[in-house]
Protein backbone atom coordinates (compact mmCIF):
# COMPACT_ATOMS: atom_id res chain seq x y z
CA UNK A 1 0.00 0.00 0.00
CA UNK A 2 1.54 3.40 -1.02
CA UNK A 3 0.55 6.85 -0.08
CA UNK A 4 -2.28 7.46 -1.70
CA UNK A 5 -3.31 3.85 -3.69
CA UNK A 6 -3.54 0.36 -2.75
CA UNK A 7 -3.80 -2.63 -4.53
CA UNK A 8 -6.50 -5.43 -3.68
CA UNK A 9 -6.33 -8.92 -4.60
CA UNK A 10 -9.99 -11.02 -5.18
CA UNK A 11 -9.32 -14.39 -3.33
CA UNK A 12 -9.09 -16.55 -6.35
CA UNK A 13 -7.72 -14.09 -9.02
CA UNK A 14 -4.18 -13.12 -9.70
CA UNK A 15 -4.65 -9.72 -10.82
CA UNK A 16 -4.80 -6.72 -8.09
CA UNK A 17 -6.79 -3.87 -8.37
CA UNK A 18 -5.22 -0.59 -7.52
CA UNK A 19 -7.99 1.78 -5.54
CA UNK A 20 -6.85 5.70 -4.55
CA UNK A 21 -7.06 5.90 -0.88
CA UNK A 22 -9.49 9.14 -0.11
CA UNK A 23 -9.50 8.47 3.98
CA UNK A 24 -7.76 6.50 6.32
CA UNK A 25 -8.84 6.35 10.13
CA UNK A 26 -6.64 4.57 12.92
CA UNK A 27 -9.04 2.26 14.76
CA UNK A 28 -8.53 2.58 18.69
CA UNK A 29 -6.96 -1.20 20.02
CA UNK A 30 -9.18 -2.64 22.79
CA UNK A 31 -7.59 -4.36 25.48
CA UNK A 32 -5.32 -6.88 24.95
CA UNK A 33 -5.59 -6.50 21.07
CA UNK A 34 -2.33 -6.65 19.06
CA UNK A 35 -4.01 -6.15 15.20
CA UNK A 36 -3.10 -2.57 13.93
CA UNK A 37 -6.51 -1.86 12.09
CA UNK A 38 -7.48 1.22 9.94
CA UNK A 39 -10.63 2.08 8.44
CA UNK A 40 -10.32 3.29 4.93
CA UNK A 41 -12.17 4.87 2.02
CA UNK A 42 -11.21 4.02 -1.46
CA UNK A 43 -12.29 5.38 -4.70
CA UNK A 44 -12.15 3.27 -8.09
CA UNK A 45 -13.17 3.90 -11.21
CA UNK A 46 -16.89 3.89 -10.91
CA UNK A 47 -17.83 3.50 -6.83
CA UNK A 48 -16.15 4.14 -3.81
CA UNK A 49 -15.74 1.36 -0.82
CA UNK A 50 -15.45 1.24 2.93
CA UNK A 51 -12.97 -1.70 4.21
CA UNK A 52 -10.94 -2.26 7.99
CA UNK A 53 -7.35 -2.75 7.07
CA UNK A 54 -5.78 -5.22 9.39
CA UNK A 55 -2.32 -6.42 10.10
CA UNK A 56 -2.07 -9.56 10.91
CA UNK A 57 0.18 -10.60 13.98
CA UNK A 58 -1.25 -14.31 14.11
CA UNK A 59 -3.20 -16.61 12.21
CA UNK A 60 -6.24 -19.11 12.46
CA UNK A 61 -5.08 -22.58 13.11
CA UNK A 62 -6.05 -25.36 10.22
CA UNK A 63 -5.18 -28.86 10.67
CA UNK A 64 -5.24 -31.10 7.80
CA UNK A 65 -5.17 -28.52 5.32
CA UNK A 66 -1.28 -29.58 4.47
CA UNK A 67 0.17 -26.02 5.60
CA UNK A 68 3.86 -27.01 7.05
CA UNK A 69 5.03 -25.48 10.17
CA UNK A 70 7.55 -22.58 10.49
CA UNK A 71 8.16 -19.66 9.03
CA UNK A 72 4.84 -18.59 7.55
CA UNK A 73 5.64 -16.66 4.21
CA UNK A 74 2.17 -15.01 3.88
CA UNK A 75 0.13 -14.66 6.86
CA UNK A 76 -2.74 -13.01 4.55
CA UNK A 77 -3.43 -16.53 2.37
CA UNK A 78 -4.10 -18.50 5.74
CA UNK A 79 -6.49 -16.26 6.81
CA UNK A 80 -8.10 -16.00 3.47
CA UNK A 81 -8.20 -19.61 3.25
CA UNK A 82 -9.75 -19.84 6.77
CA UNK A 83 -12.15 -17.32 6.30
CA UNK A 84 -13.47 -18.45 3.00
CA UNK A 85 -13.48 -22.00 4.55
CA UNK A 86 -15.85 -20.60 7.43
CA UNK A 87 -17.68 -18.78 4.51
CA UNK A 88 -17.75 -22.27 3.07
CA UNK A 89 -19.20 -24.13 6.18
CA UNK A 90 -21.76 -21.62 7.08
CA UNK A 91 -19.83 -19.35 9.39
CA UNK A 92 -21.38 -15.80 9.96
CA UNK A 93 -17.95 -14.22 8.67
CA UNK A 94 -18.01 -10.80 6.70
CA UNK A 95 -18.63 -11.02 3.54
CA UNK A 96 -15.74 -9.49 1.84
CA UNK A 97 -11.85 -10.37 2.66
CA UNK A 98 -9.11 -8.80 -0.11
CA UNK A 99 -5.34 -9.68 0.09
CA UNK A 100 -2.76 -6.30 0.22
CA UNK A 101 0.23 -8.08 0.83
CA UNK A 102 1.53 -10.90 2.95
CA UNK A 103 0.47 -9.43 5.76
CA UNK A 104 -2.54 -7.11 5.73
CA UNK A 105 -6.29 -7.82 4.52
CA UNK A 106 -8.72 -5.65 3.88
CA UNK A 107 -12.22 -6.89 5.37
CA UNK A 108 -15.97 -5.31 5.43
CA UNK A 109 -16.48 -2.52 6.97
CA UNK A 110 -19.62 -3.14 9.20
CA UNK A 111 -19.73 0.36 10.85
CA UNK A 112 -19.30 1.69 7.07
CA UNK A 113 -22.62 -0.09 6.29
CA UNK A 114 -24.97 1.05 9.04
CA UNK A 115 -24.04 -1.19 11.64
CA UNK A 116 -22.73 -0.69 15.35
CA UNK A 117 -20.92 -3.06 16.49
CA UNK A 118 -20.77 -4.84 19.85
CA UNK A 119 -19.04 -7.33 21.48
CA UNK A 120 -19.39 -9.45 24.92
CA UNK A 121 -16.28 -7.48 26.67
CA UNK A 122 -18.26 -4.84 29.07
CA UNK A 123 -15.40 -2.44 29.27
CA UNK A 124 -15.66 -1.71 25.75
CA UNK A 125 -19.49 -1.25 26.04
CA UNK A 126 -19.27 1.86 28.90
CA UNK A 127 -16.06 3.21 28.34
CA UNK A 128 -17.45 5.53 25.88
CA UNK A 129 -21.02 7.96 25.53
CA UNK A 130 -23.88 6.58 24.66
CA UNK A 131 -25.01 5.76 21.03
CA UNK A 132 -28.51 5.60 19.62
CA UNK A 133 -27.83 1.85 18.64
CA UNK A 134 -27.52 1.00 22.41
CA UNK A 135 -31.36 1.01 22.77
CA UNK A 136 -31.75 -1.12 20.22
CA UNK A 137 -29.22 -3.30 21.22
CA UNK A 138 -30.83 -3.42 24.64
CA UNK A 139 -34.34 -4.75 22.90
CA UNK A 140 -33.01 -7.38 21.03
CA UNK A 141 -34.68 -10.34 22.87
CA UNK A 142 -32.22 -12.40 24.61
CA UNK A 143 -34.15 -15.31 23.75
CA UNK A 144 -33.23 -14.52 20.20
CA UNK A 145 -29.72 -14.01 20.34
CA UNK A 146 -29.67 -17.35 22.30
CA UNK A 147 -31.08 -18.81 19.59
CA UNK A 148 -28.55 -17.67 17.14
CA UNK A 149 -25.92 -18.23 18.86
CA UNK A 150 -26.63 -22.26 19.39
CA UNK A 151 -27.45 -22.54 15.53
CA UNK A 152 -23.54 -21.43 15.40
CA UNK A 153 -22.59 -23.40 18.28
CA UNK A 154 -24.49 -26.50 16.56
CA UNK A 155 -22.74 -25.46 12.98
CA UNK A 156 -19.29 -25.18 14.43
CA UNK A 157 -19.39 -28.67 16.19
CA UNK A 158 -20.91 -30.50 13.16
CA UNK A 159 -18.02 -28.72 10.52
CA UNK A 160 -15.17 -29.25 12.77
CA UNK A 161 -14.19 -25.35 14.00
CA UNK A 162 -13.49 -24.58 17.21
CA UNK A 163 -14.56 -21.14 18.79
CA UNK A 164 -12.53 -18.88 20.44
CA UNK A 165 -12.94 -17.95 24.25
CA UNK A 166 -12.34 -14.34 23.76
CA UNK A 167 -14.06 -12.38 20.89
CA UNK A 168 -16.08 -15.51 20.31
CA UNK A 169 -19.44 -13.08 18.40
CA UNK A 170 -19.79 -9.73 17.91
CA UNK A 171 -23.31 -8.52 17.35
CA UNK A 172 -24.12 -5.76 14.43
CA UNK A 173 -27.01 -3.90 15.26
CA UNK A 174 -28.95 -1.11 12.66
CA UNK A 175 -32.06 -1.43 15.10
CA UNK A 176 -33.43 -4.03 17.45
CA UNK A 177 -35.65 -5.65 14.50
CA UNK A 178 -32.00 -5.36 11.90
CA UNK A 179 -28.98 -7.38 13.34
CA UNK A 180 -26.90 -10.33 13.09
CA UNK A 181 -24.06 -12.37 14.73
CA UNK A 182 -20.68 -11.78 13.18
CA UNK A 183 -17.38 -13.93 13.76
CA UNK A 184 -15.58 -11.01 13.50
CA UNK A 185 -12.19 -11.98 14.66
CA UNK A 186 -11.26 -15.30 13.43
CA UNK A 187 -7.43 -15.22 13.92
CA UNK A 188 -8.09 -17.34 17.04
CA UNK A 189 -10.27 -20.03 15.09
CA UNK A 190 -8.84 -23.79 15.03
CA UNK A 191 -10.67 -25.57 12.17
CA UNK A 192 -10.17 -29.29 10.79
CA UNK A 193 -10.55 -30.03 7.33
CA UNK A 194 -11.87 -33.51 8.34
CA UNK A 195 -14.99 -32.21 9.65
CA UNK A 196 -15.63 -35.73 10.92
CA UNK A 197 -12.58 -35.48 13.02
CA UNK A 198 -13.09 -32.92 15.58
CA UNK A 199 -11.63 -34.00 19.54
CA UNK A 200 -14.66 -33.73 21.92
CA UNK A 201 -13.05 -31.20 23.39
CA UNK A 202 -13.93 -28.82 21.10
CA UNK A 203 -17.70 -29.21 21.43
CA UNK A 204 -17.18 -29.40 24.88
CA UNK A 205 -15.29 -25.96 25.03
CA UNK A 206 -17.25 -24.65 22.54
CA UNK A 207 -20.47 -24.92 24.50
CA UNK A 208 -18.45 -23.44 27.66
CA UNK A 209 -17.77 -20.68 25.46
CA UNK A 210 -21.45 -20.22 24.06
CA UNK A 211 -22.58 -19.98 27.63
CA UNK A 212 -19.91 -17.68 29.17
CA UNK A 213 -20.62 -15.27 26.07
CA UNK A 214 -24.62 -15.35 26.36
CA UNK A 215 -23.87 -14.38 30.44
CA UNK A 216 -22.15 -10.94 28.94
CA UNK A 217 -24.34 -9.97 26.52
CA UNK A 218 -27.13 -10.24 29.06
CA UNK A 219 -25.22 -8.48 31.46
CA UNK A 220 -24.59 -5.53 28.84
CA UNK A 221 -28.22 -5.37 27.97
CA UNK A 222 -29.09 -5.38 31.46
CA UNK A 223 -26.92 -2.18 31.72
CA UNK A 224 -27.90 -0.26 28.84
CA UNK A 225 -31.69 -0.61 29.94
Amino acid sequence: MSENTVDLLKPGQLESKSWAVRQEIEIPKSDNAIEDKRRITLEGRDHNISLVTRRLTSNPILRGFGIPLGPIESRSDIYILAWQTLKDRGMPVVDTVRKIDNSQVATTDLVANGYSVYDAKLDSQFNRESIPADKSFAEIPLEEIEKRANHVLEEANRQGIYLPKDGLLHIAVKNSEDWKLVLLDINDVLICKDQNKIPESWKEENADHTRMWLRQIRRIQDRLR
